[in-house]
């Protein structure tokens, strides 16, 4: 439901016209655009010059007056809803119910104790601080974060649910500052300078003491660091600087106004923001966009998502070659400061304020989106790990958010950070996390057995803070420790079963302990295939692995000299890549065919892989077989080539890479055991695959020789399989998995 004008009381830090800084002017440009949106703003600030009479607090108080005051001033404002942008300050408030069961949000623009403490602050101090902080963050019916980076924060150090915590990225007000030329003139910088400029507080988190240490070594003749701000680190900067006597091109001009701010932006050639820690966002990287004027920002924290989406952010480690050759590539290029400039009128203030009134309604409203918790032993970008992946990114976030417990750090990471998807890592032991399957019965696999119900303790802890309505495990391994951590709890676990829980697939011995561990196990069950499903013996809904748009945009094939076949996935024995080599080498007719060969050798088979190489030369092949390796962009992998094939020896329990195949129009060649049976069809009018006898190189070849030859065939059964693959788009397979989850809770 969306309302009419909310009245907000926003309780702030200092104001902008008493005291310049990112989060101040944060503030004041949120409440410009809340009031042009009809919004019923406040603030009430600590400013020494305003006399408005929501600005009672006066700066130079100790906490116990300023914590009153504030206190007094929001008990008594009629405000409907609270926005803190600095928890501390609602402490108080909270504590003796001036809030008067009013609900609050939290901008959580750093984290206070932690802060401190890289500061150099210890003990007592930085416990008070991290109860303070806690206190009101795990209360506030939202938490606000600029950055994917500070989310985590809020949710692994302050132990805040994850579908309370929004992330929202500032916006940027338009450059006013006038021409270039007549700024840099203004400012005494001669024409021929490269002017590059660091917008700080100067305290140690902001890196600028190895900023000029790096400039010290790279700088070039008419090259000049201006340092923009205040902090009680300036005076030994000043001294670094006469250490390394760079008087004459690094200056310090201390705190400026705002408008004195965007001409320093304007003037520059480069911006440069060398945080090293707890860096939210890193608002001047907007401000400096908007002036036309790219920047060089370590790779840390907010600032990643500061550099997402264009060129004119370069994201450097702190090394003077990294410096000197973004400086190089950045410098007096007009077309990297069109693009800042374009980028930063994309980010407009008037979108944030929508946003937050879209919080402020649902908070008013009562509702909030619920939370299932993804649990996973590894961060391999396995074929589970991306399906579940991709589908709770179709999810819709106002009903359901999916936030993942990995046992490790890995490649996943990364995925889920690009995908703008919540998680943290729980580290498991090696030993129990790289247990084999064959193994699970061994003398190793009851010791790794006992590490699993001691991660199991933790993890509960980690569930308990989260607060779940759905816990969802997503391998064999998370299902074992996951039920574990689950045992009474008032959450359900869903386990999603991705394997063929029966012989070959599993030794016999490990297929009846899986299902005795379905006698007293998870609630419920997720199959991916109807294959799957069948050797549960027990009921288990079905839903596949998604497929995403961009598969299906992936051009039709187009008919060439030379067929080009793949391979996509894992290299292990059981995935059979040698018996598509093999299959290679005995076509002896037709139009001439090249192998290429997809993966990496994911969980301790490097053996097979080199074993793979060997087997290339073995045969003579090596001029019509190419390895790979992982590629990130599969769909673009798929439209260079004309045949995909499913090479497993095993039964394939569901076969991801043959849905994307089959999405991009390319034709698919498979064994005829397993799930692909139950999408792809050999029989027209759906038309839509060739199958081979599983694990037989000599029927794989006959079906191979009539496929290569026929490019009008390929191209009929490719479009057939587009169609038949849409049943596993995301978006449809993200409803059927919400509508799941509803009915659980």
């Amino acid at each position: 439901m969306t309302r009419g004008a909310t009245q907000i009381l926003h309780v702030g830090l200092e104001s902008p016209a008493w005291r310049v800084g990112g989060l101040n002017r944060y503030l004041d440009e949120l409440r410009r655009a809340q009031d042009g949106l009809g919004e019923l703003t406040d603030v009430v600030w600590i400013d020494s010059n305003d006399d408005d009479a929501a600005t009672a607090i006066r700066p130079g108080r100790n906490w116990v007056f300023r914590w009153r005051d504030f206190a007094r001033v929001i008990r008594r404002s009629p405000a409907e809803i609270l926005d803190v942008h600095f928890a501390p300050h609602a402490y108080w408030a909270l504590r003796t119910g001036a809030f008067r069961r009013r609900p609050y949000i939290v901008h959580f623009q750093g984290p206070w104790a932690l802060e401190s403490r890289s500061g150099g602050e210890r003990g007592f101090s930085i416990r008070v601080k991290r109860h303070v902080e806690g206190y009101v963050l795990r209360r506030a019916a939202r938490v606000v974060t600029l950055s994917h980076a500070f989310q985590r924060i809020a949710i692994e150090s302050y132990n805040v649910a994850p579908n309370r915590v929004e992330v929202i990225a500032p916006g940027v007000a338009a450059n006013a500052s006038g021409s270039r030329d007549d700024v840099r003139a203004a400012l005494h910088i001669a024409a021929t300078d490269t002017l590059i400029v660091a917008v700080r507080r100067l305290v140690p988190r902001m890196g600028l003491d190895r900023a000029i240490e790096i400039f010290a070594q790279i700088h070039r003749e008419h090259e000049q660091l201006v340092i923009v701000g205040e902090g009680p680190e300036r005076p030994s900067l000043e001294q670094l600087v006469r250490d390394h006597h760079l008087e004459s091109c690094v200056r310090f001009v201390g705190q400026v106004d705002h408008d004195t701010l965007a001409r320093w932006f304007r003037a520059a050639d480069l911006s440069v923001v060398p945080s090293v820690a707890y860096e939210g966002f890193g608002l001047v990287v907007y401000e400096s966009l908007a002036a036309g004027t790219p920047v060089m920002a370590s790779d840390v924290d907010g600032l990643r998502d500061a550099a997402k989406g264009t060129s004119a952010v370069r994201l450097v480690d702190m090394s003077p070659h990294s410096w000197r050759v973004a400086i190089d590539e950045m410098v007096h290029h007009d077309e990297i400061r069109v693009e800042a400039h374009n980028f930063s009128t994309t980010k407009s203030w008037d979108a944030v304020a929508r946003k937050h009134r879209e919080i402020y309604d649902s908070v008013l409203d009562g509702t909030l989106a619920k939370l299932v918790v993804i649990v996973d032993h590894t961060a391999k970008l396995s074929g589970g790990e991306l399906a579940m992946t991709r589908l709770v990114s179709a999810f819709d976030t106002r009903t359901w958010r999916a936030h993942f417990v990995l046992a490790e750090r890995g490649p996943l990471c990364d995925e889920l950070e690009r995908r703008e998807i919540s998680y943290e890592v729980l580290a498991l032991r090696e030993s129990a996390r790289g247990l084999a399957r064959e193994q699970v019965t061994s003398t190793r696999g009851v010791t790794a057995t006992l590490q699993l119900a001691v991660y199991a303790c933790r993890l509960r802890r980690i569930l308990r803070h989260r607060s779940p309505n759905v816990v969802h495990t997503n391998s064999m391994k998370a299902h074992l420790y996951g039920v574990m951590a689950s045992f009474a709890a008032p959450w359900p676990v869903v386990a999603h079963v991705r394997d063929l829980w029966a012989p070959p697939y599993l030794k016999a011995s490990v297929a009846q302990s899986l299902r005795l561990f379905v006698w007293w196990g998870p609630d419920y069950f997720v199959a991916n295939s109807l294959t799957t499903a069948s050797v549960l013996r027990t009921p288990a809904t079905v839903i596949g692995s998604p497929v995403e748009e961009h598969f299906f945009r992936v051009s039709a094939p187009q008919d060439s000299a030379v067929v080009n076949l793949a391979v996509i996935g894992r290299l292990a024995p059981w995935k059979g890549q040698d018996l598509a080599i093999r299959a290679l080498a005995e076509l002896k007719s037709g139009p001439p065919c090249h192998l290429h060969i997809v993966g990496d050798a994911l969980f301790g088979e490097t053996k097979y892989a080199t074993w793979l190489r060997e087997l290339v030369d073995e045969l003579q092949v090596s001029d019509r077989v190419s390895f790979h390796g992982h590629l990130d962009d599969i769909a673009e992998f798929l439209g260079t080539i004309d045949i995909a094939i499913l090479s497993s020896r095993l039964p394939e329990p569901f076969g991801n890479v043959v849905v994307e195949a089959m999405a991009a129009g390319r034709t698919v060649v498979v064994p005829n055991r397993g799930g692909v049976t139950e999408f792809v069809s050999d029989r027209a009018p759906n038309f839509t695959g060739f199958f081979y006898e599983i694990d037989n190189v000599t029927s794989l070849v006959q079906v191979l020789q009539r496929v290569i030859v026929d490019f009008e065939l390929r191209r009929w059964v490719g479009a057939n399989a587009r169609r038949a693959a849409a049943q596993f788009q995301a978006d449809e397979l993200a409803i059927a998995m919400e509508n799941f989850y509803d009915e659980l809770v």
